[in-house]
Formats: C-alpha cells, structure tokens, sequence
C-alpha cells in the first residue's frame, strides 16, 4: 500500500512554524549581558617625606545622598530626567568605595600616626564625610560631565570634648572623553583625586602644630553631624547654592 501524500499547500505553513520553534527557542537560550563592575581608585598622593604626624584620625562610615547611594550608575539625561544603567555599576556601595579610597588617601598624605575606620578606638581627629552628588551628567550630549560633590566635617575630639574644626564643601565636575563607562569612571577618579588632593590641605592646615587649638570651636554632641538626619542626609540649602543643576530636593524620575 503506497504512503499517502502531504498535499503542498500545507508542506509550507508547517516548515515556517518549525522555523519559528526552532527560532524561538534560539532566542529564549541566547546569554543576557553580564554586568561590569567598577571600583574607585583615585590613587595615592606622593608621601611627604618631613610631614608632621598628628595623632590617630579616625575616617567615619561614608553617608551618600539616597539618590545615588545605589550600586548601578545614576545618570541625568535632561532637565528632571533621571535613570540608572543596569549592565554597569560599582563593585560595592559607592559610600564603602569612597571611604576606602579616601583612608588610603589620607595613609599615604603621612597627616597622621595612624588612620582608622574603627568606632570603638578613641581617635584625636574624626572626619565625617557626605556623598552630595554621584552621578553622569548627560543633559547636554556634546559635553558629558562626571560629577561628584562631597561635605566633610573635621572634628577635634581630643580632651574629651568634640569640637568642629572646619566643615567644607567639595565638588568636580569632569568632562567625560568618550561615550563608555571606562571613561566615566576615569573622570570620576579624576574628580575624587581632585577633592581628596583639596581636603588634604584642609587637614593639613588643621592639624600642622603652628595651628591653633580647636578649643575655642562649638562644642558637639554629634561629631558626626547625624543626630538630627535619621536617613543620614541631611539636604543643606545653602550647601546647593553653587549646583548648577539645581535638583537637591528632586528624585529620580
């Protein structure tokens, strides 16, 4: 008994489904993108080879602005246009990055006889720092900018009185040469080494021996500077007059 034939008009609608299973099944099996991971590492200074040591100065945990205390990178792209980048992020929260970097900094600067990151250890000197600003500047496509905006309080807690020294405010913006994240995170580590070079000489200034006690400065329950910031930022109007773009009391849209 011969085989009965397929008639062909029903050959081709049944190959064009099994090109779209097989086609489909392609798609589904195909890798997503991985993520790349990045740290900040702005160097080191060249070690001052007569600095006078200070004492033990203690680098306190790293608070960072809720709009940018997240791992992807943060990028503006219009006046209140926000977004994040899913396949590119820091390697660890940014505030444990820049602490990191910072203690670094401050260890090869040779200010001080020790630097330390632990709270029970009673410290001469605490430095609290703030992260205001982490994000990539797009608004004007022809000139991205790496931007990045620090405050930091140095208090004196020796004699067993906290007292503020200075508070200051740190900001770069740098411009971004290529449209990658490599280069982003390139002028960020240019804006860090910009702001630690700069707070190097605030504490410099501060702790020299010819410097004047600290001892006439307001007395602080909260050498921190949190007490009163229970989502440990604290946005300062004043401390956004010279942001250009303006967004303190803006989110994410």
């Amino acid at each position: 008994m011969s085989g009965r034939r397929v008639p062909g008009r029903l050959v081709l609608p049944a190959l064009l489904l099994v090109g779209v299973v097989l086609g489909c099944s392609g798609l589904l099996q195909r890798p997503t993108p991985d993520k790349v991971r990045y740290v900040l590492d702005p160097g080191v200074p060249p070690a001052a080879a007569d600095a006078a040591r200070s004492g033990v100065l203690r680098v306190d945990r790293v608070r960072v602005s809720p709009l940018f205390e997240q791992k992807s990178f943060v990028i503006r792209t219009g006046e209140d246009r926000w977004t994040s980048d899913f396949y590119h992020e820091f390697f660890a929260p940014p505030g444990a990055l820049v602490r990191q970097a910072l203690v670094r900094w401050i260890e090869a600067a040779s200010l001080f006889s020790a630097v330390v990151r632990d709270p029970v250890l009673r410290p001469d000197w605490l430095l609290a720092v703030e992260v205001e600003s982490l994000y990539a500047d797009r608004h004007a496509e022809d000139a991205p900018q790496a931007v990045l905006a620090l405050r930091a309080r140095l208090v004196d807690t020796r004699g067993g009185e906290d007292r503020l020294v200075w508070a200051r405010r740190y900001e770069e913006r740098e411009p971004v040469s290529a449209d990658s994240a490599e280069a982003l995170v390139s002028a960020w580590n240019r804006g860090l080494a910009r702001i630690f070079g700069a707070m190097t000489g605030d504490l410099r200034a501060a702790v020299a021996p010819s410097a004047p006690p600290a001892a006439g400065g307001a007395a602080i329950d909260d050498p921190a500077g949190f007490a009163d910031d229970p989502a440990g930022f604290a946005y300062d109007p004043a401390g956004f007059a010279e942001d250009p773009a303006g967004f303190a009391p803006r989110g994410l849209r």
